[in-house]
């Protein structure tokens, strides 16, 4: 099955290529989707696949606690250490994951046992942040504020005391109560990462242990990661948008063309207390200016694929592709 599903993506892309191949040789129009629906596909089969990552993930977690008593006898002694007499961390970069337990659930045996038996993560974590370009981070929580996070960073300097995990969307997204089909999501509006690494979207899977839940796995995607990979080599002006009109990522040009304030790469100064989002200044619907109003509506609401937008004089023709793994948008602007 998996050999046929392999012959059956292949044919495709080879279909798609040269579907282009043909437009191009035609003296096609002067709006060709090409480039636009090729970079669209290619974020879409790149995001489904982190995502069924993280299922892998949380199954795996779920084998690592059913053998925990098999798998701590092998171990040696403890890595780690209890800050401020609340704080159990991991105060030394030995190429793994870092440790945080807030002390939000007082630091007891069962969580010292917790923390010796899945430092085996590290062995499904590490491969994942090399293979995949776009993640940033690959982690573990649980409801005791129990947090596993690859890569290594020095946790004392980012989060905060006695923090309680479960009032964070990228745990509670995943929860019994917010999940109860028990399956892998994307948050896919961006907020800023607690760990400092800038505006982020995330997938989460929660785990179950004998039908018990005991956590969430989690993997991390900046949107400068998504810029830089999908958005920076593209020849043109790209910008993608969520099905609500924030805009994701985009360039100079594009946020001049939309009338948006800088797209900044915001990280915390201070640790992180709670969940930020990005600011509705980046909402194309909600823009002060009626025709990129207008022209969002048609592109997301009306699933429109090609627009001409006029703006201050300048006109422009913006053609779309939909992302459907996560509910976006890919937006190409160019002159008409």
């Amino acid at each position: 099955m998996l050999f046929a599903k392999s012959i059956l993506v292949i044919l495709l892309a080879l279909i798609f290529s040269w579907q282009c191949a043909q437009n191009q040789a035609k003296d096609t129009p002067q709006h060709d989707f090409c480039q636009l629906d090729e970079i669209g596909s290619k974020i879409n089969q790149d995001f489904f696949q982190i995502r069924k990552m993280v299922e892998f993930y949380s199954h795996y977690i779920q084998g690592i606690y059913e053998h925990q008593k098999q798998l701590k006898n092998g171990l040696t002694r403890s890595k780690y250490a209890m800050h401020d007499k609340t704080v159990l961390y991991k105060p030394q970069d030995d190429g793994g994951s870092a440790l945080f337990v807030s002390g939000a659930v007082p630091v007891n045996p069962k969580i010292r046992e917790r923390a010796r038996f899945t430092e085996f993560f590290d062995l499904f974590m590490k491969p994942v942040v090399e293979i995949y370009p776009e993640v940033s981070q690959i982690y573990f929580n649980d409801p005791e504020s129990f947090c596993r996070i690859y890569p290594y960073f020095d946790v004392l300097m980012v989060f905060e005391p006695r923090l309680d995990v479960r009032q964070f969307n990228f745990f509670y997204l995943a929860d019994e109560q917010h999940n109860p089909e028990r399956k892998s999501l994307w948050i896919n509006k961006p907020y800023v990462d607690p760990a400092g690494r800038g505006w982020t979207v995330s997938t989460i899977a929660p785990v179950y242990v004998k039908d018990r839940f005991v956590g969430v796995a989690g993997i991390d995607v900046t949107i400068k990661n998504i810029a830089d990979r999908y958005l920076e080599s593209a020849d043109g002006i790209f910008m993608i948008v969520d099905h609500e009109g924030l805009v994701i990522a985009t360039g100079e040009k594009g946020a001049k063309i939309m009338r948006l304030p800088p797209l900044v790469n915001h990280k915390y100064i201070a640790t992180i207390r709670s969940d930020t989002f990005r600011s509705e200044q980046f909402n194309l619907l909600k823009s002060p200016n009626r025709e990129i109003r207008e022209a969002a509506e048609a592109i997301i609401n009306q699933e429109r694929r090609e627009i001409m937008l006029s703006v201050a004089g300048e006109t422009f023709s913006v053609m779309s592709a939909k992302i459907d793994e996560l509910g976006w948008t890919l937006w190409q602007i160019q002159d008409p």
